[in-house]
């Protein structure tokens, strides 16, 4: 699996963050991500979601929270995806949580 880098292109867009999380765009064109989704990772290094404790899983909620209200009024998309992948099989290529919330 490949390790996490971050990197925040789009001025547009803005970066949530708190305590134990980040959000920010997931600009994976190489993989065509879908416009306007996000991704939220964990600030500790942790494998799977399994791994979280009870704060980051707070704060991961608060944050999915906040980013779903901005998407809603920037693309007010009829639903949304939101997804982990875990493991290899499952088909995790970074070797750090991230949670995918794609606006469709």
């Amino acid at each position: 699996m490949k390790h996490i880098s971050i990197e925040i292109n789009d001025a547009q867009d803005p970066t949530f963050e708190n305590e134990t999380m980040i959000g920010v765009r997931s600009n994976n064109l190489k993989h065509n991500t879908l416009i306007g989704s996000y991704v939220i990772i964990p600030k500790s290094q942790v494998p799977t979601p399994f791994d979280l404790n009870e704060k980051e899983w707070e704060d991961t909620h608060k944050l999915m929270k906040e980013i779903k209200e901005y998407l809603d009024k920037k693309y007010k998309p009829d639903g949304y995806n939101l997804g982990w992948n875990v493991g290899k099989a499952g088909g995790q290529e970074i070797a750090h949580a991230h949670l995918h919330i794609i606006p469709r």
